[in-house]
């Protein structure tokens, strides 16, 4: 009488526990450098006995956060996830390198993947040269995608959803609990492309673009850090240098980088919008198929007779 579907539930708590451990790790860092700059000066403001006395030993201590303090940075946490286009681009990127189904790949190909994918296909050919026939069909009938339950528009089932989401809130926790200075964006990312390989995701012909995304997102996150160390280091010299001046001519390019940036970023948005091929590639539906397919070539067409009209 009581029909629960058991990866809900599953998913549902993964949902919840990996919030949680993002909370632990991400809020943490997200006010512990506002926080210990309040904390310094307010300690500043008590000593009274000038710059040339006052020592850093307060911070030696273990922090009192007041809890309204950790209350409001959770609540701008949660309004910047829910309304950040970037942010549910992360999450856009995530999803499409692990998805089911091939599509329109988001990244290129590239000789490192290429490589690796070669050497890949020769490795998995001797194992299955050698495996017995009986395993393999074992293992056949355990990747059988015609059983897969997948929800309309969803990149994967609800097994590897419930993996995904309990494997990285238990990693993040044990890392934060360990206090080591984990990136909880790259624990889920890997998490994610870890399960959708080990769920045969990436065939022969999405494999080469899905191993570049996953280099260039890990190379860009190297990028990320160097380049922000080498700004650090720049900005914090032209304002010990410049004072005042530097400070606000700081504050002014950083208004502009930002808008600059989200102008550029929604225009990418509106140019890589395009649910119609999505839809094609997903669907089982033959006339739904086509009925899409037409609308796509409709809609390609249209546009390419009007830059052509406009050029």
């Amino acid at each position: 009488w009581c029909r629960i579907n058991i990866f809900k539930v599953v998913t549902l708590l993964g949902t919840f526990a990996l919030a949680l451990a993002f909370a632990g790790n991400d809020l943490v860092n997200f006010v512990g450098v506002p926080l210990t700059g309040y904390s310094s000066y307010m300690d500043y403001v008590a000593n009274g006995n000038g710059s040339e006395t006052f020592l850093m030993d307060s911070l030696n201590a273990p922090a009192r956060t007041p809890f309204i303090f950790l209350a409001l940075s959770g609540v701008v946490m949660i309004v910047a996830l829910t309304t950040s286009r970037k942010a549910r681009g992360v999450i856009k990127t995530s999803v499409d390198l692990a998805r089911q189904d091939a599509g329109d790949e988001m990244f290129g190909s590239s000789g490192l993947a290429r490589s690796i994918v070669r050497a890949s296909s020769s490795l998995a050919t001797g194992i299955d040269n050698a495996m017995p026939q009986g395993l393999k069909r074992w293992l056949g009938k355990r990747f059988d995608k015609d059983e897969a339950i997948l929800e309309n528009g969803a990149a994967f089932d609800m097994v590897r959803a419930a993996v995904n989401l309990l494997l990285a809130s238990l990693l993040i926790a044990l890392g934060t609990s360990l206090k080591l200075p984990l990136s909880t964006t790259y624990v889920a990312f890997m998490v994610a492309m870890g399960s959708s390989l080990a769920d045969k995701a990436w065939g022969r012909e999405s494999a080469v673009f899905r191993i570049t995304g996953v280099i260039s997102v890990i190379g860009g996150w190297f990028i990320t850090a160097g380049a922000a160390f080498v700004a650090t280091f720049l900005l914090a010299l032209a304002i010990y240098y410049g004072g005042t001046i530097a400070m606000v001519v700081v504050v002014a390019l950083t208004i502009l980088f930002l808008i600059r940036s989200n102008i550029r970023y929604r225009r990418k948005m509106k140019a890589e919008h395009d649910d119609v091929f999505k839809g094609m590639m997903t669907s089982r539906d033959k006339a739904e198929v086509w009925t899409l397919l037409r609308r796509h070539m409709t809609e390609s067409l249209m546009a390419s007779v009007t830059f052509a009209e406009s050029t």
